[in-house]
């Protein structure tokens, strides 16, 4: 059994051998093996305290990866430089 967890601030951190996430603050799961072993993950992952985690189930095809990307932007407020963006610039 293979399983990944998301974390903030990480990209992903491998599961310990008995198949749960260790890391506390895991927003998901991406899973690889059999039916039997991501239902033992998921009641596994639903006996963690804290907020829902869910299992994805990777068969290296057809897995939607949409539940398990999150988009970030960042917006610079140029105005806060005086309005004059190179002050800003990392050169």
């Amino acid at each position: 059994m293979v399983a990944w967890a998301r974390t903030h601030g990480a990209t992903a951190l491998p599961c310990p051998t008995d198949g749960v996430p260790s890391a506390p603050a895991a927003e998901v799961a991406l899973f690889s093996g059999d039916a039997r072993a991501l239902l033992q993950l998921q009641a596994a992952l639903a006996e963690r305290p804290g907020a829902v985690v869910p299992a994805y189930r990777w068969d290296g095809n057809a897995t939607p990866l949409l539940p398990i990307v999150v988009e970030r932007s960042i917006s610079v407020n140029t105005a806060a430089a005086g309005g004059n963006a190179s002050l800003m610039a990392l050169d």
